[in-house]
């Protein structure tokens, strides 16, 4: 079983408020109202009770998150959004992906709490101002503001060494 968990930070996200600056500013894409940056963490294990041993682990450790600076929800992210607003959320993660074995083994070390596998990514919510059509709207924002192969625009992902993934706001997102 796979449990996902979004932390982001309690305070200003100072990469998310550059984000947006950029975006906005420099590469002129004035649709987008707000930025949120995540912290994605698929959590695979084989526990029954999977979300309790994750707060468990949560609670007893700072290997997933600081509660000091952090906030986590589990399988969703609160967004909210007007009436004239449309959410696009954006996956990125690294193409040669980084071995979690040894978190985990710390962690099962720490708590007795063994998790199978724990993938990370950071997930971008773009809330922009709702256009005509959601597929032209994405691909615009891939094209203009997200991954590109020049150096003169593209800012949430590299593609020499990130992957970036349209994912489903309704799957991901708990829309308020």
């Amino acid at each position: 079983m796979t449990n996902n968990l979004f932390i982001r930070t309690l305070n200003m996200d100072l990469q998310a408020v550059s984000a947006y600056e950029a975006m906005v500013h420099l590469l002129r894409y004035s649709d987008l109202k707000k930025i949120l940056r995540y912290r994605w963490l698929q959590i695979t294990h084989a526990l029954p009770q999977g979300a309790e041993e994750i707060q468990k682990v949560l609670s007893e450790t700072y290997y997933l998150m600081n509660p000091n600076k952090e906030v986590a929800n589990f399988e969703k992210m609160p967004i909210s959004l007007a009436s004239d607003e449309a959410i696009f959320v954006l996956s990125v993660n690294e193409k040669e992906p980084v071995s979690q074995a040894e978190l985990v083994k710390k962690i099962l070390n720490k708590t007795g709490v063994n998790f199978t596998h724990i993938q990370t990514s950071t997930v971008w919510a773009l809330v922009v101002k709702a256009g005509v059509s959601r597929e032209t709207q994405a691909q615009d924002l891939l094209e203009r503001v997200v991954v590109t192969s020049s150096g003169k625009a593209g800012i949430l992902a590299n593609p020499l060494y990130q992957n970036a993934t349209w994912l489903d706001p309704h799957q991901y997102c708990e829309l308020k």
